[in-house]
């Protein structure tokens, strides 16, 4: 199993109006791709930068490749619009792991 975790960094004062474009388009393409199960968002409370707010948006896979084939696709063209329209105040990356157990 592939959990996909992508990190997504946005300067504070553009809290509302990323969660209402994360919860409104990413999230809805993510669920829309049928190898991709259980969305989870989560705030990052480690703080970077005091001037922003990080973001984690963790989902299931059951293989690598069709984890991919939806962040390197549709999931590509939402950060890019999103880079577009945040510019300097907005930086994302994403960590594929590979579920060892599910439990220790």
């Amino acid at each position: 199993m592939i959990l996909l975790n992508t990190t997504f960094v946005i300067r504070r004062d553009l809290e509302d109006e990323f969660l209402k474009w994360i919860r409104a388009e990413y999230i809805p393409s993510l669920q829309a791709h049928e190898a991709l199960t259980d969305p989870s968002l989560a705030r990052v409370l480690t703080e970077i930068d005091p001037s922003a707010l990080s973001f984690a948006l963790g989902v299931t896979a059951p293989t690598l490749d069709e984890a991919m084939a939806w962040h390197d696709g549709p999931a590509a063209a939402l950060r890019e619009e999103a880079s577009r329209r945040w510019g300097e105040d907005f930086l994302t990356f994403t960590t594929p792991l590979e579920r060892l157990s599910h439990t220790l």
